[in-house]
């Protein structure tokens, strides 16, 4: 029998690798491709800034890093 866990409620942290390929930013909470640039299939995160960070690295249109995340998660 499968157990259903119903998603945290409030404000939630979690660290990981956040990896912003054009535009879209997802937290690497599993396994990571050892591509260059990094790969993920993460959760997306909305409303991320990279404004004000440091230690990320860079190359074509990714960004990625290690962060801790604060936010609220929908399940999804």
């Amino acid at each position: 029998m499968d157990m259903i866990i119903p998603p945290p409620t409030g404000r939630v942290v979690s660290t990981g690798m956040v990896i912003d390929t054009a535009g879209e930013v997802r937290l690497c909470l599993d396994a990571i491709m050892e591509s260059y640039p990094p790969q993920c299939d993460g959760i997306p995160v909305d409303g991320w800034s990279w404004s004000g960070l440091n230690g990320y690295d860079m190359a074509a249109e990714s960004r990625w890093g290690s962060f801790a995340v604060f936010g609220e998660f929908n399940g999804a």
